[in-house]
């Protein structure tokens, strides 16, 4: 694995997690510093690597799948690591 590859890997991640954490994609997107449309196409991203919808669809809050919810907490666990 290329060191940019496992940066992008991450930088995903940390989207996923602000989506979670967030009411909004575009609220994530603020938070994150980036445009709504780069997380969303992040998350579709992150749907056909796993194969699963993450996240329900027209739901205010944004409300996680329980794929998603699984994937938050590997999330979580992988950025804690990475950061130390």
């Amino acid at each position: 694995m290329l060191k940019n590859e496992k940066f992008a890997e991450l930088s995903a991640l940390k989207s996923f997690v602000a989506i979670a954490e967030s009411e909004t994609i575009t609220q994530a997107a603020e938070r994150l510093g980036i445009t709504q449309s780069a997380v969303s196409q992040t998350l579709k991203q992150l749907e056909t690597l796993f194969a699963v919808p993450l996240v329900v669809r027209r739901a205010r809050p944004t409300r996680l799948t329980l794929s998603g919810q699984v994937l938050l907490r590997y999330a979580r666990q992988l950025l804690g690591k990475a950061s130390r």
